[in-house]
């Protein structure tokens, strides 16, 4: 079953400097499609979601890309500033902006945004398709695995059931995550 796109809501606020708009950008987002996690960092935004299990919460990895294949090395929590954080999500402009910047300034890309879904499963919203602003990063949504069934391309990882997805031109596709231990 489908989220309930009806309440769902997400707002992230499209960088200036940002060229989404690019051909040469949306040729290179189709051909993102996985994600490579460590388990530290699986826990570190699995620990954000379970910190308030009632609402959606929202942040964003900064890493490289290799080929089709992502490699976030900063995951930064963002405050969620919507009305109702159970229903939707909307990224403080602030810590976006700068969280951003930072990643820039350290020669990293975003390659991913996520958010949880508390009530439903980690499955792209109407909403979340039709308001994303990035289309060269993966975004990935985690649900309590008690709440959903588990979808067949999901990560489990201390109950919570994690997906990816590429979403250009209003579709969104699966994308595969790859879970690795650190290294040491």
């Amino acid at each position: 079953m489908p989220y309930n796109s009806s309440i769902g809501r997400c707002t992230l606020h499209p960088d200036p400097h940002h060229r989404s708009q690019d051909q040469e950008i949306r040729d290179i987002v189709l051909k993102r499609k996985q994600l490579q996690l460590n388990t530290h960092q699986l826990a570190q935004i699995v620990a954000h979601a379970s910190s308030d299990p009632n609402a959606e919460v929202c942040g964003l990895m900064g890493g490289t890309w290799q080929g089709d294949l992502a490699f976030p090395v900063c995951i930064a929590s963002i405050a969620n500033t919507a009305p109702e954080v159970a229903l939707q999500f909307a990224m403080d402009f602030r810590q976006q902006a700068e969280t951003m910047s930072k990643f820039y300034a350290s020669g990293l890309a975003l390659v991913g945004i996520y958010h949880s879904h508390p009530v439903g499963p980690p499955y792209p919203s109407a909403t979340d398709i039709a308001e994303q602003a990035y289309p060269e990063a993966l975004h990935i949504i985690l649900a309590p695995l008690h709440q959903i069934d588990c979808p067949p391309t999901a990560a489990i990882f201390a109950g919570y059931a994690i997906t990816a997805w590429t979403i250009t031109n209003r579709v969104a596709k699966p994308a595969t995550i790859r879970v690795s231990r650190p290294k040491r």
